[in-house]
């Protein structure tokens, strides 16, 4: 079961993961050979509402009621819902905090649901302090969760700007075990490939690929918003370098 479970394709509306490295399986085919790039075109899928979910969707990236700037989700009716749609895991990714965490592994373990426990976090730009950029991390294990609550507990008593609370990159040198990190449009990678700034595109890659070595992934996302289309093509180009 775990075998099978570790070899499933994962996709949150539009957006194609390998949570593979969930499991520490650096052999997965989902990863380029510098071990994090999105390589396999031909599996690429987009999905919306109105298409039927394969076995095997998990969605990777959600926010909750923990969120409330942009999310009414709860708990329970997140849970349930990935019980209807036979999702074998999910993943709860709150805005800086793990507040649902206890509430959220109970759940999902009792209705026989992985649960992935993860955050989004803001990474604090030192050149504009007023535009923190966005890095989604999930726990791989107890190490993971560990070093996770340090970031946000950081943030939060270290890293607090307004209504944001944001980790300094350099934090993720000694706390960075037991993460995956997922790098989207609203990263510094995304950002840089929107402004046609490949050059530090590639820096920042880099610096993140040092800090996660073989845990590092683009995330790629189709659901009609502006700019999605550029990311994509710039983020497939970039892990073509890489």
């Amino acid at each position: 079961k775990k075998g099978r479970t570790n070899q499933r394709r994962v996709r949150l509306d539009g957006v194609i993961q390998a949570w593979r490295g969930l499991a520490g399986n650096a052999s997965a085919p989902w990863i380029a050979s510098r071990l994090w790039g999105m390589a396999a075109l031909d599996r690429l899928a987009i999905l919306s509402r109105d298409v039927a979910m394969p076995a095997g969707f998990v969605h990777l990236h959600v926010h909750s009621e923990y969120s409330l700037v942009d999310s009414t989700v709860r708990i329970s009716e997140l849970v349930a819902a990935c019980v209807s749609a036979g999702m074998p895991a999910v993943a709860l990714t709150d805005q800086s905090n793990l507040f649902a965490a206890v509430k959220f592994y109970q759940a999902a373990e009792s209705a026989g649901i992985k649960p992935i426990i993860g955050c989004d976090v803001w990474v604090a730009d030192p050149v504009d302090p007023d535009k923190p950029t966005r890095l989604t991390l999930l726990c791989q294990n107890l190490d993971g969760y560990r070093n996770l609550s340090r970031l946000i507990s950081r943030a939060w008593s270290d890293g607090r700007r307004g209504d944001h609370a944001a980790i300094d990159l350099t934090w993720l040198t000694d706390w960075n075990e037991g993460l995956i990190a997922l790098a989207g449009r609203d990263s510094e990678i995304g950002r840089c490939l929107l402004s046609g700034n490949d050059e530090l595109a590639h820096a920042s890659a880099s610096a993140l690929l040092r800090l996660f070595p073989d845990r590092l992934y683009l995330e790629l996302v189709r659901s009609e918003r502006s700019d999605e289309e550029a990311f994509i093509a710039a983020a497939i180009a970039l892990a073509g370098v890489q």
